[in-house]
């Protein structure tokens, strides 16, 4: 099926595309929210800013019951790809009245003593074992044992002075872990 597209609104399509280009998104992003406003103009045969309200949410309706476990990040990247075509038009993101994307927020993995035991038993040189029973012993990220200096530790107390981001606002010393000892026979 061949579809009538006026020139005027493939100049508005290309100004979509040289606004997230201007704007500092990537190509893929960029690559992203065309595939999906095109979609959506195939879909109905006409650009998406001459869509009604009603229009919009039948087509993100029918998106969620395309299948039974539906992407949630094609869903995701079509609301966010007509979001950057009303902000490259111009218009207010109510013109669509688009639902808001909640984040997931996911706990992190947490390891048991048996996993960080058995990641510490293949660490083959010392001085991996010795950071990563940093990171775990003392509940470091990873820029701060990148970070630790042989004058940050102190080995007759077993404790480790961290400087932290100031990003973050803790600010207390480390006990250092049982693998003090080893590090120590390491530096020297």
């Amino acid at each position: 099926m061949l579809l009538y597209v006026p020139l005027s609104r493939f100049k508005d399509m290309k100004r979509f595309v040289r606004t997230m280009s201007i704007t500092g998104k990537s190509m893929g992003t960029i690559k992203n929210y065309s595939r999906h406003v095109a979609s959506i103009a195939l879909h109905f045969g006409r650009i998406p800013l001459d869509l009604s309200v009603e229009e919009v949410h039948a087509y993100l309706y029918a998106l969620q019951q395309r299948s039974k476990t539906p992407s949630q990040s094609y869903f995701k990247h079509t609301v966010f790809g007509l979001r950057f075509l009303l902000k490259s038009e111009g218009l207010a993101y109510e013109h669509f009245l688009l639902p808001s994307i909640k984040a997931e927020k996911r706990l992190p993995a947490v390891l048991s003593r048996e996993e960080v035991w058995r990641m510490l038993c293949v660490a083959i040189p010392l001085k991996y074992r010795i950071l990563t029973a940093m990171l775990y012993g003392c509940g470091l990220r990873c820029s701060e044992v990148c970070n630790v200096r042989l004058r940050d530790l102190d080995f007759d107390r077993k404790i480790l002075h961290v400087e932290f981001d100031p990003l973050f606002a803790q600010c207390a010393p480390k006990k250092a872990p049982k693998q003090a000892t080893s590090f120590a026979a390491w530096v020297t």
